[in-house]
Parts: C-alpha cells; structure tokens; sequence
C-alpha cells in the first residue's frame, strides 16, 4: 500500500538536498539577507535619531519665538536667569529668524524640516522684510505635504504678496487666492473669499468684494450647513456696501 506523496514535505526535501550540495552559495544568500536586515535596522534608528533631534531644535528655537521683549529702562524683573530676554523688537525678531534658518539648514531631512522655515518666514514678516518672507515661505510650502497647513501658507503667503507694492506679486498672489475660491473642499475655502472680499473692499472694488462676500455668507452664513466665523465677519461690511 503506497501513501499518497505529500508537495511540500517533497520541496523541503529538495530544498535541503540542494542546500547540501550549495553551501557556499547558501551561504553567501543568508549573509546577504541578514545584511539587508541589519542595515534596514540601522536606517530605521537613524531615521528617528534625525526626528529626535530635529525637534529638540524645534523646541530650543521656540524659546527665541516665545522670548519676553523688556526694554532697558523697564522695571519688569527677569526671574528666570535661563529665560531668553530681548531689549527690542527688532533684536528679537532678527534673532528669532536666525535661529530657525540655522536650525533648518541642521535639520533638512527631517519631517518637520518645513516649519523651522515658516518660522523662520514669520520673524521676516515682523521686520518688515516681505520680499525675503516670500522666498523662504515659497521653499517651506514646496517640502510641506499636501495638508490643512500647506493650503493655510499658501494663502498666507498669497496675502504677503498682495502686500506688496509690486503688481506682479499682488497678481500672483490674487491668482493663488482665487484658485482656493473656486474649491469648496478646501479647508481654507471660508478665509480665502472674506480675504478676497476684503482686498477688493480696500480698493474700492465693491462689486466684487460684493460678489465674494455673498458667497461666503450663502455658503458658510448661521443658516448653513457649515457657519464660519469668517462670515459673521463680513456682515457689518457687506451691509454698507448694500446700503449705497
């Protein structure tokens, strides 16, 4: 009576057989694969080791961000010897952008690499330098993934641009914000038309900020499906404009 031959018990079979005959290059196989294991390992501490410390500097550079500003003549005590302190504005905002591009020239390949530079961009702004806030944002933006916090810089760094006295920057950043205007999806949907609104507003292009704030109150006002304070924001205005 013969049994019926089982497949695998016959490839194990084989497998060690070949294995007998095949030492060598056995082996170097196995040497191989533990060497792609361990260098796997390692790349994967490696990887953490940038994390960790790249949001140690994050947290170093904050304390620049979050620093108390105390002039020289004032009687406000420093109690804290290890708190950073600044006499002016101006001492403090340059420090503070100083810190975030060093700390993100330390920390490119790190995953919050991005907001060390719009940080960074944040301490131009407060120096006026909005040329130079626009350049590190745009670079900040470009390595951010796609997110609420890309939409939200982009649309910030529109705004600086509309900021600008230079036509071809404000069309550029009009055009940015538009393009938000038309998507619904967008987490920044709500902002973008009262910002919009608000440009024209300032222009004195009441039509369209007319145009602009009466969608956002059709789509976002107290009655819809999504209230945004966005929209309560822009009553007051579009009441005036209606009114002429």
């Amino acid at each position: 009576m013969e049994f019926a031959k089982n497949p695998l018990i016959e490839r194990l079979q084989k497998i060690y057989k070949y294995g007998l005959s095949h030492k060598k290059e056995v082996a170097l196989a196995a040497l191989v694969v533990v060497g792609i294991i361990f260098c796997a390992i390692g790349y994967s501490f490696y990887r953490v080791k940038i994390q960790q410390r790249a949001q140690l500097a994050f947290v170093e550079a904050s304390e620049y961000f979050n620093a108390r500003v105390i002039p020289a003549d004032s009687k406000e005590e420093v109690l804290d010897f290890n708190e950073k302190v600044f006499k002016t504005e101006k001492d403090k905002w340059v420090s503070v952008a100083k810190v975030f591009e060093d700390a993100y020239l330390q920390n490119k390949s790190a995953t919050i690499a991005p907001m060390f530079l719009a940080y960074q961009a944040e301490a131009l702004i407060r120096l006026s330098d909005l040329s130079k806030a626009i350049k590190v944002l745009k670079e900040a933006i470009k390595l951010m993934p796609d997110s609420e916090f890309k939409s939200f810089y982009q649309v910030k760094n529109a705004l600086i641009m509309i900021d600008l006295e230079n036509n071809g920057a404000q069309q550029e950043g009009l055009s940015i914000l538009k393009k938000f205007a038309l998507d619904q999806k967008s987490s920044v949907h709500d902002m973008v038309l009262y910002r919009l609104g608000e440009y024209y507003w300032n222009t004195k292009n009441f039509d369209e900020a007319k145009n602009y704030w009466n969608q956002l109150i059709l789509i976002y006002g107290k009655s819809s499906e999504k209230p945004s304070w966005w929209a309560e924001q822009a009553k007051p205005k579009l009441k005036l404009i209606t009114s002429k």
